[in-house]
């Protein structure tokens, strides 16, 4: 097995171990805007209604009803806008700064609509950052260290 396939699986594995532990949950992000109704279904099934400076975590499936708008910044610095009547899993999400080869973040939307700006996990692996569609193409924009983004 190749070094890149080894590092691959490694972080897949670890994401995967980290998911199985309901008490053992990683926190992807925070919401930093919120206008409207935002909910989360968490890994152990339990339906929340979340704030202004919730804890996002890996696992959560976030659903923002008609007319709310919620914005996610995530650890490694990236921000995902959620647009009305969205659904989006936060599948895996693995960043630490000393690890690069930890890295993981995978998304899937599964209805709606999302407006994502990339940090440095997509920076620095983008092998191991995906956001999947029901049947869209997705592009990713890397902002460079200091630059507030479009």
């Amino acid at each position: 097995m190749s070094e890149r396939k080894r590092t691959v699986t490694n972080a897949l594995l670890l994401a995967l171990l980290l998911a199985s532990f309901g008490a053992m949950a990683v926190e992807a992000g925070k919401v930093t805007q919120l206008s409207g109704t935002l909910l989360v279904k968490k890994a152990d099934g339990t339906i929340k209604i979340l704030e202004q400076q919730s804890v996002v975590e890996q696992g959560d499936v976030l659903f923002s009803e008609k007319e709310s708008y919620a914005r996610i910044h995530f650890i490694d610095g990236s921000e995902l806008t959620l647009q009305p009547e969205t659904q989006l899993e936060v599948a895996a999400f693995v960043f630490e700064p000393s690890r690069p080869e930890l890295d993981l973040g995978t998304f899937r939307l599964l209805k709606g609509g999302v407006q994502m700006v990339t940090g440095q996990l997509d920076a620095r692996s983008p092998a191991r950052f995906s956001l999947t569609t029901p049947d869209g193409a997705v592009a990713t924009t890397v902002v460079p260290d200091g630059d507030s983004g479009p």
